[in-house]
Order: structure tokens, then C-alpha cells, then sequence
């Protein structure tokens, strides 16, 4: 399947991972990375198998959320997006290259 890339693709795959379709390499890629946006509390809790976390960093101007970078494998993408796994969260944006 061909989806257009950026913000687009971010949508498209979103609303792909919440009908639980699976992925199987995106650009070539069996790892993506992805960013969350999450309540300061939230805690980091997928299994290693399904995404790892890479970092977070405050929003100077939105001291109550914080961004989360997550790796994941493609194969997992469609649980780690899926917005009903993380009811918090909001994805922000899917690296797809």
C-alpha cells in the first residue's frame, strides 16, 4: 500500500492501528520511531517486545504534558498507535523514513 508521507501518513497509520491492521515495513524499515503527547504523570508502561522508550522532553509552554519518543517494530506499530491502548496519550507524529 502507498500513503503519503508526513502528517498524512501519521493520520492514515493511526487510524490503520485502531481498525488493528498490521504493518509490516514502512520505507523499508523494520524500527520507526513515533512521539506522544502525555499527561506529565503518565508512566512509560509497554512492554519491551512492543516499543522502547528513547526519551522524553517538557513543553516549556505546556508544563503539565510531556513528548515521548518510542521505538518500536513496525510488526508492533499497530498496538503502540492504536490511541484505545493509551487513552492519555496523544500521537503526534510517526517517523516514516
Amino acid at each position: 500500500m502507498i500513503i503519503p508521507r508526513y502528517q498524512e501518513f501519521t493520520d492514515l497509520a493511526v487510524k490503520l492501528a485502531s481498525r488493528d491492521v498490521d504493518f509490516a515495513q514502512i520505507a523499508g524499515n523494520d524500527e520507526i520511531m513515533l512521539t506522544v503527547v502525555a499527561p506529565k504523570t503518565w508512566n512509560y508502561d509497554l512492554p519491551a517486545s512492543e516499543a522502547t522508550l528513547l526519551f522524553t522532553e517538557n513543553f516549556l509552554t505546556q508544563p503539565q504534558v510531556k513528548r515521548f519518543a518510542l521505538e518500536c517494530p513496525v510488526r508492533s506499530l499497530h498496538s503502540v498507535a492504536d490511541p484505545s491502548c493509551r487513552p492519555r496519550c496523544q500521537n503526534r507524529h510517526i517517523y516514516d523514513y
